[in-house]
């Protein structure tokens, strides 16, 4: 395997292990293929329907970018499908693309499946031409077939394939339709034409790269590479390094020098090749269209309304907003009764915000976890008081604060895959992303900010919507400052306790703390990206404007199901083993077991913390409990408002003798600083990565501090 050289040199290793790790995980199979294809057109499902739950899920060393790897047994023979991240090109601009041009090149498949949405062809077939051009045995899949036949648009496969020279199959992961014949073609392997069918014209770069190869002599027509040496070094004369740096160590140098030499003479003229052949690729393309595909019906109604309202200036924006905010209220409102608890008890109807928190999906769930808790512990308690509270309180506690989340989690991703998949989310990210550019974010950073209302652990794990890995570094830092729905309650009940009756400074006071909250979102990712990553430009938003359609259930639950069991398998093990941990500190002090949490080691660390009320003019005798607050808003941020109420027995300025300005203080304090355990838990996971993960605890900590201080000092000289 030659040396990667790529663009991205801090994943290089990582990168190249993990080829090396695929080609292992399937030498045992008969034929292995690569799934190839643009984001949005399907490639998960069709893996998730040829593969079943046959699936193994790992990312690349050092990144979020994952591959999957499936097997399926067809006909005697085993099969293993390499599911590669989605790409718009073969060009290695961003990690993504670098990644899987690599693997491409350095393992030797035996079929490239690549897709093409047939619901766009003209939009999607630019990364199938560049396959063909690279790797002779591709087969194209025309995806969502079943939804091209309801738009009125015919393809004729037969006469594509033929002039393509290649197998060509329409596919619907959603029905199943094509799925055989697909099977069928891969197990039939080596039956395809050495090269596409139909090569581009190129006009006289054709007569140059021709004869470029035929200088070449016997060595071109000994060509036992698995890419065609055409393809190749038209890349080359493209500008692609990879390719270059790979001909290179298969002996190829002399080749390659000779056509960056015609490369530079085309630049030194003023022209630029790479434009030049991607104009001729895309005439090709023009010129398949009107051969092969044809359409009955005119452009959708709806979906020419719906553009009118998200591509809008004013109404975009606002629709977009409203849209994803109405999307995620439903989903919070199943699974926690947010926020239709606090509006019922803002108006005196205590009785209903109860009866929703305790009849939603987290109401049950804690429900069932208390009962379970205090049944085991009685059993227990008899035998031996110290396990019974391990058990009980320790290992089950754990379980369920790993599956308190998992209903919001999955809820999420439903809702998500639900925008997706029907078209609106890719307007939503169009009407949003000038906003949001200037903060160097894409439009898609919208859907984190709004999951992360009700819990910030979906809402990091919503990152992964974005294509741009530095993007989604960006909103995994700043996601840990959107105030969620668990630290809303506190908000009200300090707020309440600071400003009794007074309902113009209690709602002032949270606006204030939530206009706050998306700035710090907003100014942390520009941060991130001019200072950490140190990359100036902002992201660019690429993504292909689908069809508005109904949503297919079955590729909704694939998505969902796939993206809650990485959550649970990955973060939830951390999760659980914190929780542990945690109830270690607060059970145990240096004389052992301890019933009263002031003896524990939780409180030794709420001593430690409390020199940080100092400057704001805390007595000791008050500032241990506040940082046993802090340690315990870190376990769970509803134990700042239980630790609170179980030491002071109300929450009121004379209780915690503390004045107005210290209260306004500690609220900014308490909203902004270190997420809670779980949402840490969800960040490593995300990043895998010990410093990235302390950096954000670290930096939400200080700008918290900060804050909060410069809350007093103003307060206290006004």
């Amino acid at each position: 395997m030659g040396h990667c050289g790529c663009p991205f040199a801090k994943h290089c290793f990582g990168i190249i292990e993990s080829i090396r790790r695929i080609e292992e995980e399937t030498k045992g199979c008969d034929i292995r293929v690569a799934l190839i294809g643009q984001p949005s057109v399907g490639k998960s499902a069709l893996f998730n329907a040829l593969t079943g739950a046959s699936v193994k899920v790992a990312s690349f060393p050092g990144t979020t970018v994952e591959y999957k790897v499936g097997r399926v047994r067809y006909k005697g023979r085993s099969i293993c499908v390499v599911d590669l991240p989605g790409i718009y090109t073969l060009m290695p601009y961003t990690l993504e693309e670098t990644i899987t041009k690599l693997a491409s090149m350095e393992i030797k498949f035996d079929w490239y499946l690549v897709l093409v949405d047939s619901t766009r062809f003209e939009r999607t077939f630019y990364l199938a031409l560049k396959v063909l051009e690279l790797f002779p045995n591709t087969v194209v899949i025309l995806s969502k077939w079943d939804y091209t036949k309801k738009l009125g648009i015919e393809i004729d496969i037969q006469g594509l394939s033929k002039h393509l020279g290649v197998p060509v199959v329409a596919t619907s992961a959603v029905t199943g339709y094509g799925l055989e014949e697909l099977l069928d073609t891969i197990i039939s392997r080596g039956n395809t034409e050495k090269g596409i069918g139909a090569r581009i014209w190129y006009e006289e770069l054709n007569e140059i790269l021709s004869g470029v190869i035929k200088s070449l002599g016997d060595m071109a027509r000994e060509n036992r590479m698995h890419i065609d040496l055409f393809g190749a070094i038209l890349n080359v004369l493209e500008g692609d390094e990879e390719v270059a740096r790979f001909l290179s160590n298969l002996g190829y140098s002399s080749i390659v020098d000779e056509v960056r030499k015609i490369r530079d003479g085309y630049g030194s003229r003023g022209q630029h090749l790479d434009t030049y052949i991607a104009k001729a690729r895309y005439r090709y393309i023009d010129r398949l269209v009107d051969m092969y595909v044809s359409r009955k019906v005119p452009r959708s109604v709806v979906r020419g309304f719906i553009d009118a309202i998200f591509m809008n200036r004013f109404l975009g924006p606002l629709t977009g907003i409203l849209t994803v905010l109405s999307i995620f209220i439903a989903v919070f409102i199943i699974n926690t009764g947010f926020p239709l608890n606090i509006v019922f008890s803002s108006i005196g109807l205590e009785e209903y915000a109860e009866y929703i928190e305790s009849y939603s999906l987290s109401g049950l769930i804690g429900q069932a976890f208390d009962y379970i808790i205090n049944t085991v512990y009685s059993w227990l308690e008899g035998f031996n008081t110290v396990l019974a509270d391990f058990i009980a309180n320790g290992i089950i506690g754990a379980v369920s604060a790993v599956l308190s989340f998992l209903p919001l989690v999955f809820m999420a991703f439903i809702f998500l895959s639900i925008i997706e998949d029907s078209g609106l989310g890719p307007r939503i990210a169009v009407a949003l992303h000038s906003g949001f550019r200037a903060f160097g974010l894409s439009g898609r950073a919208i859907y984190p900010f709004m999951i992360s209302l009700g819990c910030n652990v979906p809402g990091v794990l919503a990152s992964r919507t974005s294509m741009d890995s530095i993007e989604r570094l960006e909103i995994i830092i700043s996601t840990p400052f959107v105030i969620c729905q668990a630290r809303l309650v506190i908000l009200l009940a300090l707020v309440s306790a600071l400003f009794p009756g007074d309902v113009v400074r209690q709602v002032a006071t949270v606006a204030t703390i939530y206009l706050g909250s998306l700035a710090l979102y907003l100014l942390t990712a520009k941060i991130v990206r001019m200072f950490i990553v140190r990359e100036r430009s902002s992201p660019e938003l690429l993504l292909e404007l689908p069809e508005v359609h109904m949503p297919s259930a079955k590729a909704v639950w694939w998505d969902s199901i796939s993206l809650t069991k990485h959550f649970l398998k990955k973060a939830g093990t951390v999760i659980f083993g914190l929780g542990i941990v945690m109830w270690f500190m607060l059970s145990y002090g240096f004389a052992g077991y301890v019933e009263d949490v002031s003896q524990s080691f939780a409180t030794s660390i709420g001593n430690i913390l409390s020199p940080i009320f100092a400057p704001l003019g805390v007595a000791p005798s008050q500032s241990w409990v506040l940082g046993l607050a802090l340690f315990a808003g870190f376990i769970a941020k509803e134990g700042i408002l239980s630790m609170l109420n179980q030491i002071y027995g109300e929450l009121s300025l004379s209780a915690m003798g503390v004045t107005t300005i210290q209260g306004l203080a500690f609220i900014v304090l308490f909203m902004y600083y270190i997420p809670c355990m779980a949402t840490l838990a969800t960040i490593y996971q995300e990043t895998r990565s010990v410093k990235l993960t302390l950096f954000s605890l670290v930096y939400s900590f200080i700008i918290a501090l900060i804050l909060s201080y410069t809350t007093y000092i103003v307060l206290s000289l006004l």
